[in-house]
């Protein structure tokens, strides 16, 4: 009975040292961006994101795509290919949106984030879970773009995606069904600190991101859901209409600041 007791914690041990090791890399990943200027050009491929796709007459996915890789490729932002393949096989009219480089209005008051930021998010979690079967928390689903595209690159990864309004996960539900996304749950709940129960059978999470701006006071009590040396993406609110993209780590207490964005708020 010992030995298999010393046997399991000798396992659990070596599953322990290879989850921080991962992140390790995954940490180093943020780092080498930081070095490399690519954090410090994404304002800027938003910018000509914008300017490229200004009075132009966009009909596919793949032309709204294009333009983001000349984008990227003149501002030397160097987003990954992958990220941009991923945004490109979600079809974002489908989904309820536009061909626009600009959010779109999907109801409930809520809008489909402009195809950049759903690239830059894939891109930035891509990079830092692409080595682990992970498990990812969006908070805001909208009609489910941003969750599909990230489903899409990450296909072994359990994503689950909660929103407060029903009307908006069931047409998050019946778009992953159209689209044959297999590996995104969608829950309806506010997740209010006394409501943290609706994912309790998910706990705990690689990566925690929020497709709404918000404060950091509002969303302290995440970080019981979250892996220890794992992260956060959100927009911090700056002011009452932006707000800064910034990484987090587990206990909310470092960030890299990542770009200037505007999101609707986050509503619990």
């Amino acid at each position: 009975m010992t030995a298999q007791k010393d046997a399991t914690t000798e396992s659990a041990i070596k599953k322990q040292q290879l989850h921080e090791k991962t992140n390790k890399q995954a940490n180093n990943t943020i780092d080498m961006l930081l070095k490399k200027g690519i954090i410090k050009r994404i304002n800027q491929f938003m910018l000509l994101c914008h300017a490229l796709a200004e009075n132009k007459k966009i009909e596919t996915m793949k032309e709204l795509t294009n333009i983001m890789r000349t984008a990227n490729k003149i501002t030397q932002t160097n987003l990954p290919e992958e990220s941009f393949t991923a945004t490109e096989s979600i079809d974002r009219q489908k989904y309820g949106g536009e061909y626009k480089m600009e959010p779109t209005q999907i109801g409930e008051g809520q809008t489909c984030s402009a195809p950049y930021i759903h690239t830059i998010y894939a891109a930035i979690i891509h990079e830092r879970l692409k080595h682990k079967k992970a498990k990812i928390l969006e908070i805001g689903t909208g009609t489910g773009t941003q969750a599909a595209i990230i489903a899409r690159l990450l296909p072994n990864a359990v994503i689950i995606t909660t929103d407060i309004y029903k009307k908006l996960t069931d047409t998050a539900v019946k778009n992953f069904k159209d689209t044959r996304i297999q590996n995104v749950t969608a829950i309806t709940t506010s997740i209010r600190d006394k409501e943290l129960h609706a994912l309790k059978q998910f706990w705990a999470f690689d990566c925690i991101f929020f497709s709404c701006q918000t404060s950091i006071q509002a969303v302290q009590h995440f970080t019981k859901l979250i892996k220890p040396n794992s992260f956060f993406l959100i927009p911090i609110e700056t002011d009452i209409t932006d707000s800064e993209l910034r990484i987090y780590d587990a206990k909310l207490e470092k960030h890299t600041a990542i770009a200037s964005v505007r999101f609707v708020p986050y509503q619990n």
